[in-house]
């Protein structure tokens, strides 16, 4: 592992992991979310969600160093797609099935995963690549 492209495209993932749930939230789900208030643990999501946010990136960065053949985009869009998939797809519909919550709400968290985590595979590729010499 290249620790000099691992750092970078650890915190590059964290940014985008942050800033799409951010705009989900914002845009999206904001009246879910102001709905949900009064189920959430308070004061909890501001310091929890930085921390997901930053294990996730490392986990999905360690993963991409060692799993990856640093073939480009495409193998990070594939990357992305696979884990958004994995890391939120079964999340999202797990959730639906034991909160009462209507579908629509697993198909949009879906949509913000895959949109995160292909970002971040596409990002990765470019950032933790071979350097030529």
């Amino acid at each position: 592992m290249n620790l000099k492209r691992f750092i970078p495209a650890t915190i590059v993932i964290f940014i985008i992991l942050a800033l799409v749930d951010i705009l989900f939230d914002l845009f999206i789900l904001r009246q879910l979310n102001i709905s949900l208030e009064n189920v959430w643990r308070p004061g909890h999501i501001f310091w929890v969600e930085p921390v997901l946010y930053l294990i996730s990136a490392l986990l999905f960065m360690l993963i991409f160093a060692y799993a990856t053949r640093e073939k480009g985009i495409v193998e990070g869009l594939f990357y992305g797609i696979v884990l958004g998939l994995f890391a939120t797809g079964i999340s999202a519909f797990r959730q639906y099935v034991l909160y009462p919550l209507p579908i629509s709400i697993a198909f949009i968290w879906l949509a913000e995963g895959l949109i995160q985590y292909t970002a971040a595979g596409i990002m990765a590729s470019l950032i933790y690549r071979r350097v030529k010499k």
